[in-house]
């Protein structure tokens, strides 16, 4: 009997050797770098309604933001500026046709009258573009400084 027949006699005889170590779980991974989670608490009392999420209950009724309100207002000054160049060429019309009717009514017709009768109207449209020029300008400063 050689070292098989100890192992058997060994395990016939009921002497066992000492059994080896259960295997330990693993340490729980450690979390990266950052901040620590907060530890559960039991919950003690009545409970406490959950903070609503998304979009909060009255935000339809939000008025347009500043960049909408910019859009609005370059979009007004330019429709008043149509409106008033169409309101002042149309005075600078009718004051030219009357200046033309008194000329030409006075009865005596040259080229040197109807050179007069264009510049006047030259100075007279100069006045009129540089009113409504200066006017357009204030205006849309007003609008400007109303929405902002």
């Amino acid at each position: 009997m050689s070292a098989r027949g100890e192992e058997a006699a060994g395990e016939a005889s009921g002497s066992q050797e000492q059994p080896e170590p259960e295997p330990t779980p693993p340490e729980p991974k450690k979390r990266g770098p950052g901040r620590p989670r907060k530890p559960q608490q039991e919950p003690t009392g009545e409970p406490v309604p959950k903070r609503p999420r998304g979009r909060p209950k009255g935000s339809k009724n939000k008025g347009p933001s500043k960049a909408a309100q910019k859009v609005r207002t370059r979009q007004l000054s330019a429709h008043l500026n149509t409106l008033y160049l169409s309101i002042y060429l149309s005075i600078y019309c009718s004051i030219c046709r009357s200046i033309v009717l008194l000329f030409y009514h006075s009865g005596y017709h040259s080229i040197y009258r109807m050179f007069y009768i264009s510049f006047y109207m030259a100075i007279l449209l100069s006045v009129v573009l540089s009113f409504h020029l200066l006017f357009y300008h204030f205006i849309y400063h007003e609008i400007y400084h109303l929405t902002s």
